[in-house]
């Protein structure tokens, strides 16, 4: 196993025990709060991947060996692991919703948005693995990291606060995404403006 398989490993073992600790020490878990966490582990891996492959320079290299052989590895993990979450969501939802209006996610505003969501970022994602010109890469990142980020928010932030609400105050995954991904987004606009003013 190379290095960037072994980083993977390593973040989706830590990630999914740190989601199990969590859920075990909650009194309210139960089977779907693991499969829940599974599907968080897969999207926090995803984004942390795709942001790896995000990063158009040498700063990793050092760390992770040839850039084409880590930034190929991380685009493949990051797209796996990210259509997996999408799968596993739908799954999820399947199992809990037995009306057809509740199964198609049209049961209300709410359902509504969150397929318009997921349809737009498996078509950037699409575009990211089918697609390999730094235009349709650059296009698909300024719009797949911002939706990233709203996603997350209006899915999980009812959970963030308040705080003392927490299981042991362990935060939950998602504060961790969302930051994360907040950081990565402002990365490749650092980076992208730095190029541009060369």
């Amino acid at each position: 196993m190379n290095r960037a398989g072994f980083l993977s490993l390593t973040l989706f073992l830590l990630i999914f025990i740190y989601s199990f600790v969590r859920n075990l020490v909650d009194a309210e878990h139960s089977f779907l709060l693991y499969w829940t966490g599974l599907q968080q582990t897969l999207a926090y891996l995803s984004i942390i991947m795709l942001g790896l492959f995000a990063f158009p320079n040498d700063l990793l290299t050092n760390l992770l060996g040839d850039r084409n052989s880590w930034q190929k590895n991380y685009k493949i993990t990051g797209l796996m692991a990210a259509f997996l979450h999408i799968f596993l969501v739908i799954l999820l939802h399947y199992f809990q919703h037995t009306a057809f209006s509740q199964l198609l996610f049209f049961d209300d505003f709410t359902g509504i948005r969150h397929v318009l969501f997921l349809v737009i970022l498996f078509i950037l994602l699409l575009i990211l693995s089918l697609r390999d010109t730094p235009f349709e890469k650059s296009i698909a990142y300024f719009f797949l990291w911002p939706l990233i980020i709203i996603h997350i928010y209006i899915s999980h932030a009812d959970a963030w606060w308040p705080p003392s609400e927490w299981p042991y105050f362990l935060p939950p995954i998602s504060a961790f995404m969302f930051i994360d991904a907040i950081s990565i987004f402002l990365v490749i606009l650092l980076i992208i403006s730095v190029k541009s003013t060369k």
